[in-house]
């Protein structure tokens, strides 16, 4: 079982496996997912952000399946930098707000 999974496009985390389940949290796409239990009939038993639910395998893919090469290590790189950036910037315009 692969424990780290990356979520392709956006994926429902669902209270139980089947699509007409209801639906606990929406991981984003990119987003790590923490595998509980191996695949069964589809579905992964899950964990992302506290929440615990099951999410369709088609839609993660293993982190040990993951490839970088140059270019992609730059980008993912460059993609978290704007990432932080742009948290920083939410949470300094939230403090300034209260003062």
């Amino acid at each position: 079982m692969a424990n780290v999974y990356k979520a392709v496009g956006n994926v429902m985390l669902r209270r139980a496996p089947g699509q007409k389940n209801q639906v606990l949290k929406l991981i984003p796409n990119g987003a790590s997912v923490h595998a509980l239990e191996d695949e069964i009939n589809g579905w992964i038993y899950a964990e992302y952000d506290g929440t615990v639910g099951y999410c369709m395998a088609r839609f993660l893919k293993p982190m040990s399946d993951m490839v970088y090469d140059d270019d992609n290590i730059g980008a993912a790189i460059e993609t978290a930098f704007a990432n932080v950036q742009s948290a920083f910037d939410e949470l300094k315009a939230l403090i300034t707000s209260a003062l």
